[in-house]
């Protein structure tokens, strides 16, 4: 069993390891982030605004809990400063995560063979592999959530406060890790406690002393998050700035001038109106389509899709239902629902719809409704066992490698402009000519079809450049001849210049294409970046 559980881990790391570097196709604007940080943390003790080891970190718009950059900061200090080390992390515990969710399983009373192919499960599982193969947070959380409660379980059973206490470092680690679980983790910490409570109670008459220190160990963690929550308003402005009561179709609707009448105020009121349109976003997470269909939006809507499980699996999670329904386990009836439940919480009260990323909190449950329905099919004997079995692996292959070619070919292809393709060999071009011209301008503003979106191009000189932190300080955080704006052709022409933008910066029908320095295009063939010097408009 030792052997098949390491083959499913080795095959787990494999997966997500491959070609990290490359696919997905270019770091997005958080990976940058986060790489850089974690870069300035492991060269001189401080982030890139010069704040030295913070508990929170300044991004982009918004403020990122630590855990994350701590654990790229080792990647970085043993690999570079590359898109495998900011990735690394996410690999590594996206593949360890298989092995806590087979910990997790047997504590629920699964068989070892059962649990197994829970963990196998979970090694191949679309929605894990893409969010472990690049730097997102809310995988690191996923980790450290399913570790708590797999600790939380086995603590109570063996009546141990020793283990109690790294569920208690897990919780807190994950709420330190992703904004999701600050919202995930209390509600169903206080729902494990009363699922266990009369364990708990004798635990609590037998070995006071000792429950001590899973409370002093959770009061260490959470209290200064607390503080932060409370009187710092960097922790709470994600929050706000993501918050469903800022989306302009609930805003629009709600009463800031009061009510017309008393029946608008009873029947109409603005408490009744932000549920309602909570109601309909958590209600749309539970959708066969987005589940089996289109849920990772590798394409365009038009397009065939991809779903958050294989839509082979749609069988036996129908049964894995029944089967969890018909348990002779309240138990593991009672966790199941509630982590059906809460699994879309933190995902709904925010303002987009379908979030893939924040709704990964939901994808225990649905590993562990996966594991129910083997275990029902396997317990009922059935003749044609071997077929089934065979029938589903080849349908499971094919699912499988439709993935692969979804996630290596369809998805550069349709959002290698939204994942900002193109801005590392801009970034490397301008780093690479900024000694041979006066200015270099490179672009804030990019989209194929128009001026559509706005990125961060110097967080991609500083990361492609390697720029050391100490010389990006000294500069009170600017980068010398390199002005990041959109430019005005023809006003920002001047002696000696090299401008980098989208192709309708430039009167393109006036330039010289000896001007044309380099042309950027994305994975579909359309034009990028295109680098224009202004030297031959002085001769």
């Amino acid at each position: 069993m030792k052997k098949i559980l390491i083959g499913i881990f080795l095959l787990a790391f494999f997966i997500r390891i491959a070609y990290v570097g490359s696919y997905p196709l270019s770091l997005s604007m958080d990976e940058l982030s986060i790489g850089y940080n974690a870069y300035s943390i492991s060269e001189i003790g401080m982030d890139e605004w010069g704040v030295r080891y913070p508990l929170v970190f300044r991004s982009l718009s918004d403020y990122k809990p630590p855990v994350s950059v701590y654990l790229v900061a080792i990647s970085v200090r043993l690999f570079g400063l590359n898109e495998f080390s900011v990735r690394f992390p996410n690999v590594l515990i996206g593949s360890l995560s298989v092995l806590v969710f087979f910990g997790l399983l047997r504590e629920l009373k699964f068989n070892k063979t059962i649990s197994l192919v829970g963990a196998a499960w979970l090694a191949i599982n679309p929605w894990h592999v893409f969010y472990s193969r690049a730097g997102f947070e809310t995988l690191i959380a996923l980790f450290f959530v399913i570790a708590g409660i797999w600790f939380f379980l086995r603590g109570v059973s063996r009546k141990s406060s020793l283990i109690l206490s790294l569920s208690a470092i897990a919780f807190s680690l994950s709420v330190w890790t992703y904004h999701a679980e600050r919202i995930y983790v209390p509600i169903l910490v206080f729902i494990l406690v009363v699922l266990k409570r009369k364990e708990l109670l004798v635990m609590l008459k037998a070995q006071k002393i000792k429950l001590i220190f899973p409370f002093l160990t959770t009061i260490l963690f959470a209290a200064p998050f607390i503080y932060m929550c409370v009187f710092a308003g960097d922790t709470t402005a994600r929050a706000f700035s993501t918050s469903l009561l800022r989306d302009f179709h609930l805003t629009g609707s709600l009463h800031a001038h009061g009510y017309s009448d008393v029946l608008d105020m009873i029947f109409n009121n603005d408490i009744f109106l932000i549920f309602r349109h909570f109601l309909g976003k958590y209600l749309n997470y539970i959708d066969v389509e987005f589940l089996f269909k289109n849920g990772l939006h590798l394409t365009l809507p038009e397009y065939p899709g991809m779903g958050l499980l294989y839509l082979v699996d749609l069988p036996v999670v129908l049964v894995g239902v029944c089967s969890v329904v018909t348990h002779k386990s309240t138990f593991l009836k009672k966790i199941t629902l509630a982590l059906f439940f809460l699994g879309p919480l933190a995902a709904a009260s925010t303002l987009d719809e379908q979030h893939t990323l924040r709704a990964l909190t939901w994808l225990p449950f649905w590993g562990i409704i996966f594991v129910s329905g083997v275990d029902y099919v396997v317990k009922q004997r059935i003749r044609l066992i071997k077929p089934v079995v065979a029938f589903y692996s080849l349908a499971l292959l094919l699912n499988f490698t439709y993935f692969a070619d979804m996630y290596v070919r369809q998805f550069p292809y349709f959002y290698s402009e939204l994942w900002l393709y193109g801005y590392k060999e801009a970034s490397i071009l301008a780093c690479a000519e900024k000694d041979n011209y006066d200015y270099i301008v490179l672009t804030d503003t990019f989209g194929q079809d128009g001026p559509l979106y706005t990125g961060v191009p110097y967080e991609y000189v500083l990361f492609y450049c390697n720029i050391h932190p100490s010389e990006f300080l000294a500069n009170g955080r600017k980068i010398p001849k390199i002005l990041m704006r959109r430019p005005d052709w023809p006003s920002d022409v001047k002696k000696d210049m090299l401008v980098i933008a989208a192709p309708y910066d430039f009167p393109l029908d006036q330039i010289d294409q000896k001007q044309i320095v380099k042309t950027i295009s994305y994975y579909n063939g359309k034009k990028a970046f295109i680098a224009v010097t202004t030297r031959l408009n002085e001769e």
